[in-house]
């Protein structure tokens, strides 16, 4: 590159590059003086950037009745703008919509099917045979309220074959196997489920 293109060249004058030579004065003290060897030197007027005002002039400020009202005026504002938006945070909450609400269940979603077999489960009859009956469960509808069941399902009660010992071989589907109870004792029985909501 030549510097006959001009390149090299600047396009203006940059008045703050100026040498601070120029702008600085050197005095010398006089040997009798007071200050024996000491040099004073004067810089001429620089540029300095703002720093704010000092105490002094914001004290002048402080007391304006102008700025007073604008103290007053700002923090009213700042009080008001947050208790707003803690009263707008509170109305979304409120008014927003609601879930759902579950759809009801069905009988059988409430709790647990307890199966019971009621040979096995508790012989309530006088001569204690060591057989469950209508009697022993009838006697333990509090226990099935405590763990919660609300429904039960138990084993064919019905009269069947005594030689069938499954007892799936039923011979009257309206009547109770004698080894079961009676009649009333299963209607005692479901009475008992029922008043203990089952």
């Amino acid at each position: 590159m030549s510097e006959a293109d001009g390149a090299g060249d600047k396009l203006f004058h940059d008045e703050s590059s100026t040498s601070l030579k120029d702008q600085v004065e050197v005095k010398f003290v006089s040997p009798n003086s007071a200050k024996n060897g000491d040099a004073k030197i004067n810089i001429g007027d620089l540029k300095s950037s703002f720093a704010g005002m000092g105490k002094e002039e914001l004290m002048k400020f402080a007391n304006d009745p102008f700025w007073v009202r604008m103290r007053w005026f700002l923090f009213i504002c700042f009080w008001v703008i947050w208790c707003g938006m803690l009263f707008g945070a509170i109305a979304i909450i409120v008014y927003a919509p609601k879930c759902a609400s579950p759809n009801s269940q069905e009988y059988y979603q409430n709790s647990p099917l307890y199966e019971i077999d009621v040979k096995s489960f508790k012989d309530g009859d006088d001569k204690q045979d060591g057989y469950g009956d209508l009697k022993g469960l009838s006697l333990k509808v509090d226990y099935l309220k405590s763990l919660g069941v609300k429904q039960i399902s138990i084993s064919s009660i019905l009269k069947n074959n005594p030689e069938d010992k499954k007892g799936s071989e039923i011979l009257d589907f309206k009547n109770i196997d004698s080894s079961y109870g009676t009649m009333e004792d299963f209607k005692d029985l479901v009475n008992k489920l029922k008043a203990a909501g089952s």
